[in-house]
């Protein structure tokens, strides 16, 4: 029999396990063919004995299978309107109940049922007409007025997908069949797609006296919300989020502007008025002017051809705007861009998740500088208008002198009135002279009536039509206070709850903070993913 030593069979001893471990190695993929153990590991002073090897643990972590389905359940929801007001839950309006997908182990399913397939796993239940009657009939169409959907489509979309591998995708708001958003920062031309909603704010907060004839006119909006379980839990992987708000104002019915057009009409009257009485006038200074040359009989008269109502009419309807603030002057309205008065580029877009508008004294004097500004300008051209009309205005200034033994004696003065002023108006006369200081006198008696401050016709226009301003930047500054104050307006609005594994985001929220309907809420496109789980 063979004598084996003690190092031999200390040697092999040592060989067999470090050849396992090393083939083990090489087949996970943790060593190159070729690669000596040795030069993976590092030295030891440890003694080997000749009865016992210690064994180094080797834990192997496999990868999850993502690919694979029938491992998760998940679950999306996408609505357009979601909130309360007062003691009704926009979910339970007819129409409104939003769009929820399940993928449970059987399949995916859709609530409603009705909801159209968009894709493996997905629907899509775009609002129709009988969200607009359920708002009717829920005496909430006063509060939200939904645009027709034949007027508003692909705005109004609600989309969800739920997959067995654990990824869950929901979109709501201005979104393709595929739940891609069409508004956010990135996309162009969203401010030329419809609006789906306005709010009365006057309903949804009664008893603020200053939101009375506002409403918020939201522009094109989109929430969108994934999550993929799998990889959240192979990597931690959280749910991504996005929003966007093409546009957003308040556009606040104006008393004061309409008052404002109404005063102009009446002074640019007055104006006219002014025009016919200097008839008057200038037929009396020429007549007062010869008879003092003691000639005969003497008769005069005057007209003056101008229009100031039809000078001024074209201005009545315009609407002035300096892109922030508009002013329509015609409806009596004022539409403020809240998307342009917070600070940043990018309008309401790319904010952070959940910012409030700030909507508070420094931007309601910024609002009312603007308006100022607007209606000072647009002032001054009225104001400009009429001084414009009234010097060009044509004047036709006659006298006829009956003189005994004398033939007729006629004077003419025509012109315009600023030639009249100026004292170079055309002068005809047949058998006499006019006196220059005759000319000079008819100057001054038209530069008194119309243009001479402060009781000319032009001067008194302007103080008239100055002295409405006031009242415009009073309301409107007040209603855009009221904006912070009895509601508040937040734009992209996360709510997490991490124990039911739910993540929502909401692109714009309108909540109540005063008055009986004290914390009622309006969201507008709200996306939510999850849960998302590994089955057992």
């Amino acid at each position: 029999m063979a004598t084996v030593t003690r190092r031999a069979r200390r040697d092999r001893r040592r060989g067999g396990p470090r050849a396992v471990l090393l083939v083990l190695l090489v087949c996970l993929g943790l060593l190159a063919p070729g690669t000596s153990l040795a030069a993976r590991t590092s030295a030891t002073h440890a003694a080997w004995t000749d009865t016992e090897w210690v064994h180094a643990g080797l834990t192997v972590r496999m990868p999850r299978d993502c690919a694979t389905p029938g491992r998760y359940t998940a679950a999306t929801d996408a609505a357009l309107l979601r909130g309360q007001v007062g003691p009704t839950s926009l979910a339970t309006v007819a129409g409104l109940s939003g769009l929820r997908v399940t993928r449970s182990g059987t399949g995916t399913t859709p609530a409603p049922a009705t909801a159209l397939p968009a894709g493996p796993d997905a629907f899509r239940d775009p609002l129709g007409a009988e969200a607009v009657a359920g708002l009717v009939a829920a005496e909430l169409g006063g509060v939200v007025q939904l645009a027709a959907p034949a007027q508003a489509a692909g705005v109004l979309h609600q989309y969800g997908r739920a997959t067995s591998a654990g990824q869950a995708h929901a979109a709501a708001g201005a979104v393709t069949d595929s739940g891609a958003l069409l508004v956010g920062a990135s996309q162009a031309g969203a401010a030329t797609l419809p609006g789906p909603a306005a709010l009365d704010l006057a309903a949804l907060a009664p008893g603020t006296a200053a939101l009375a004839g506002v409403r918020l006119r939201v522009g094109a909006v989109a929430a969108g919300a994934r999550l993929d379980g799998c990889l959240r839990d192979e990597g931690g992987a959280s749910a991504v989020r996005e929003y966007g708000i093409a546009s957003l104002r308040a556009d606040v019915a104006s008393p004061p502007v309409a008052a404002l057009t109404q005063t102009t009409t009446a002074a640019v009257a007055t104006a006219q008025g002014t025009v016919t009485a200097l008839e008057q006038t200038l037929a009396a200074v020429l007549l007062r002017d010869l008879n003092l040359l003691g000639l005969g009989t003497v008769t005069t008269s005057a007209t003056v051809t101008v229009d100031l109502q039809q000078a001024v009419a074209p201005l009545l309807q315009q609407t002035l705007t300096d892109g922030v603030v508009t002013v329509d002057l015609a409806a009596g309205r004022v539409q403020v861009d809240l998307a342009a008065l917070p600070a940043g580029p990018g309008g309401l877009d790319g904010r952070s998740p959940g910012t409030v508008l700030a909507l508070d004294a420094a931007a309601a004097a910024a609002v009312g500088a603007r308006v100022d500004t607007l209606l000072r300008t647009w002032v001054g051209t009225v104001v400009q208008t009429v001084d414009t009309a009234l010097r060009g205005a044509a004047v036709d200034i006659r006298a006829s002198i009956k003189a005994p033994l004398l033939p007729a004696l006629t004077v003419r003065v025509s012109g315009t009135l600023a030639q009249v002023v100026a004292g170079n108006a055309t002068v005809s006369a047949v058998g006499l002279s006019l006196p220059p200081a005759v000319l000079a006198t008819l100057g001054t008696a038209v530069s008194g009536a119309l243009f001479t401050p402060p009781g000319g016709a032009v001067p008194v226009l302007r103080s008239t039509l100055l002295a409405a301003v006031p009242a415009v930047l009073t309301q409107v500054g007040a209603a855009v206070s009221a904006l912070g104050t009895a509601v508040r307006l937040t734009v992209n609005v996360h709510t997490d709850d991490p124990v039911a594994d739910t993540w929502a985001v909401t692109a714009l929220r309108v909540q109540v903070l005063t008055g009986s309907n004290v914390g009622s809420r309006v969201d507008l496109a709200t996306a939510s993913v999850g849960p998302v789980r590994e089955r057992p």
